[in-house]
């Protein structure tokens, strides 16, 4: 009875103890998954958003590239980037123990750190790292040896940050900016990804500040519930995206319209998908949003401006800037959002009309 009194707590402490690392597991699983994710997010935002908007003002065609991945650098940061430190973490933790002479298979258990085996596995190893490892470790070693371990581990520690500016480096300046360019290529052929991109985008193109970003805002009040139809004897010009001012705000946006009234020369017909500057034989369009574009707050090249875009039957879709200054008042007097219209209509609608979505207009 007395041999049963005492292993019986012991048994219970053994249980314990291994229920402390099932429970610790968890914590850092729900840490390294949630919390520290949204941190980083936070963080991100603030600091890392106003940094990448200016450098796309200053890189030219590359910068524009780095200045459309905001979004796909939030979910890198968020999702990717902590789990992919996690991951190393283990291998490098585990490695130590290695290097005292114990078999731990540390690439394996990296990645058994990928959810949701993670959720399984991180607790088989803290409870194998803290009870069974620590166990097989030989209590007889010698001071000189030990303290040569802690050498070749600080120095392994040294090359491993290395490696990871290294790569943070490339993932920032190299990575990111390829990924963009391969998702503006594949949006240029898949609408409903442009789409997904551009309104994606929008939402977090000025969520550090109102510099160098888009916004989008709800349409005039003048130009809501209409649709534009111009004139017969307009000529509405063309002129395409070059590759280098296409970003992911704007990757459904073909060109720029702007127009004028129609010569007598013969006006070139263009397909707006061949990307060639021309003239559009189409004259009514639905107006699908409304984009406030800030200029970044160093910049002397340019100011805020406004436009919408627009889209004719055949689902092709292009820029049009809109009128916030009446120059028929002395001084020139600001227009208010509710009653700005695009430069393409003209001030006094010469060029072309606002027509009810669902009215027929007869030329």
């Amino acid at each position: 009875m007395k041999n049963l009194r005492i292993g019986f707590p012991k048994r219970v402490e053994v249980v314990l103890n291994y229920l402390k690392y099932v429970a610790m597991a968890w914590l850092i699983f729900i840490v390294v998954l949630l919390i520290l994710p949204v941190i980083s997010f936070q963080m991100f935002m603030e600091v890392s958003g106003r940094i990448a908007t200016g450098a796309a003002r200053v890189l030219d065609s590359y910068g524009l590239a780095v200045a459309g991945w905001a979004w796909f650098v939030a979910f890198l940061v968020v999702v990717a980037w902590p789990l992919i430190a996690f991951i190393v973490w283990i291998v490098i933790d585990s490695r130590k123990f290695k290097a005292q002479g114990i078999d731990t298979h540390s690439y394996l258990w990296g990645v058994g750190m990928i959810p949701p085996l993670a959720f399984v596995v991180l607790p088989l190893y803290l409870i194998k790292r803290n009870i069974i490892w620590v166990k097989k470790l030989d209590v007889g070693v010698i001071d000189g040896s030990l303290e040569n371990i802690k050498i070749i581990e600080k120095a392994k520690a040294k090359r491993m940050w290395a490696r990871v500016g290294i790569i943070i480096l490339l993932i920032f300046f190299v990575i990111i900016p390829l990924v963009v360019s391969l998702l503006i290529h594949i949006g240029n052929m898949d609408r409903k990804l442009a789409n997904f991109l551009v309104n994606f985008s929008l939402v977090t193109s000025c969520a550090s500040g109102n510099s160098g970003c888009d916004e989008p805002r709800p349409l005039p009040n003048i130009l809501q519930n209409k649709k534009i139809v111009f004139n017969e004897n307009t000529s509405l010009q063309f002129d395409p995206q070059s590759g280098s001012e296409i970003g992911l705000t704007d990757l459904d946006i073909l060109g720029s319209l702007d127009t004028s009234h129609a010569s007598s020369f013969q006006e070139n017909i263009v397909d707006p998908n061949l990307g060639e500057r021309g003239y559009l034989s189409e004259k009514e369009y639905k107006i699908i949003r409304a984009v406030y574009h800030y200029n970044c707050s160093y910049c002397i090249d340019s100011g805020d401006y406004a436009y919408i875009v627009l889209e004719d039957s055949r689902g092709n879709r292009f820029s049009s800037l809109l009128d916030d200054l009446d120059f028929s008042t002395n001084p020139a007097r600001d227009v208010p959002w509710d009653e700005q219209i695009p430069y393409d209509l003209g001030r006094d609608g010469e060029l072309g009309k606002l027509v009810d979505i669902n009215a027929t207009l007869t030329q």
